[in-house]
């Protein structure tokens, strides 16, 4: 538990942000940031709209006349934990709802923002990209957002082909956000964009979807006072994973190769994964959408198999942020301890749902490995 409370900082506006009017601050009811492993980080902010006594008060609510608050914005959340702020999100102001009520100061101005993606989903490309790796690709095409403050951080594929320039070229046909996604799909990776380390300023990771580093701080249950998670339920789909087979036509050698996923590539957490049930697991047909490598059609079947199987069970609760008094962050590891046998351990975490009110901190988390049982006989507390 932090000795220093919690402290929110929010900088909006046009252009350059600047810290929100207080009288914005005092009118906002609650705030929700939303933060996934693979998919668009969102906020979504409450505010009380009532109309003030002065005579042009009471013909239009002060808080539309807010430019921080329009569409368009860019919004940047910090959030201190303690004594040390984090970005919490970084985004643009995409949608605001009035619901003008039937009193004097019952209104409400619902305000949502997305993250950088909402700028990479705007413009649909046609591009073409000869000779180069995908590693290289995803790096050239993030290097459009550094007016935003986007930084690459892209992880090579273990396996890649780097095509001829005259044979095949990678071809872009949709928005810079969906091409990424879909050149992350096939390798069982994940493109997100994470807010900071500093305002005005995030990372474009375009690699695996567990990230390196050590675990998290444990999300203890039953323990007592070291109890942080006010409530969590566990789901087992033990018949999603499977592996994948089929054939390909190497478009090198015009040979009809055997393609097989094998063992999960990704970092074990559970010491009995749901793949390896013969019992459960599915087996699933490999189906290239064009001409493919030996190689590649390999790469393919195994990401389809880890991406399948990866996420068997998942667990969902809410976490006191006072209690655990730090940030829980997606796409990295964090330690559940209370649980049992079967489900403590570590885990990777999906989405955190971070809800701020006057006076309450909580945070709603999902987290997801591929089956039961620990790989480390304890966590870190």
């Amino acid at each position: 538990m932090s000795l220093f409370g919690t402290h929110l900082t929010i900088l909006a506006g046009p252009g350059v942000p600047l810290p929100l009017p207080e009288s914005a601050l005092m009118a906002m009811a609650s705030l929700e940031v939303t933060q996934s492993a693979d998919g668009r980080s969102g906020l979504q902010a409450q505010f009380r709209a009532g109309r003030g006594a002065s005579v042009a008060q009471a013909l239009e609510y002060p808080l539309l006349s807010q430019p921080a608050l329009k569409t368009g914005a860019r919004i940047v959340v910090m959030l201190a934990v303690g004594i040390v702020p984090s970005v919490l999100f970084d985004g643009f102001i995409t949608q605001s709802q009035l619901s003008p009520g039937t009193g004097q100061g019952d209104g409400t101005l619902a305000v949502t923002a997305e993250d950088l993606g909402v700028k990479m989903d705007q413009i649909e490309r046609t591009e073409v990209y000869p000779g180069l790796p995908v590693a290289a690709i995803a790096a050239l095409v993030m290097a459009r957002y550094a007016v935003y403050g986007l930084v690459p951080l892209v992880i090579p594929p273990i396996v890649t082909e780097v095509p001829l320039p005259f044979d095949r070229p990678t071809t872009q046909g949709a928005s810079d956000l969906a091409f990424l996604n879909s050149l992350a799909t096939a390798l069982d990776y994940v493109f997100t964009i994470t807010p900071g380390p500093l305002p005005m300023t995030s990372v474009g990771y375009f690699g695996p979807p567990v990230g390196l580093g050590l675990p998290q701080p444990a999300l203890t249950i039953n323990m007592g006072p070291d109890t942080n998670v006010t409530a969590i339920n566990f789901q087992m789909n033990a018949a999603d994973a499977g592996s994948v087979t089929g054939t390909v036509q190497d478009r090198t050698t015009n040979q009809a190769i055997p393609v097989r996923s094998m063992v999960p590539r990704r970092l074990p957490l559970a010491t009995a994964p749901a793949v390896l049930d013969q019992g459960m697991a599915a087996q699933r047909l490999y189906r290239p959408d064009g001409a493919r490598t030996a190689a590649t059609a390999m790469a393919e079947a195994q990401a389809a198999s880890d991406r399948a199987s990866g996420d068997v069970l998942t667990a969902e609760g809410t976490l006191d942020g006072a209690r655990y008094g730090r940030i829980l962050e997606p796409r990295k590891l964090v330690g559940l301890r209370g649980a049992g046998l079967a489900h403590d351990g570590l885990y990777m975490v999906r989405e955190v749902k971070h809800q701020i009110a006057r006076g309450c901190y909580t945070q709603a988390f999902k987290l997801a490995r591929e089956g039961l049982g620990s790989t480390v006989p304890v966590v870190r507390p």
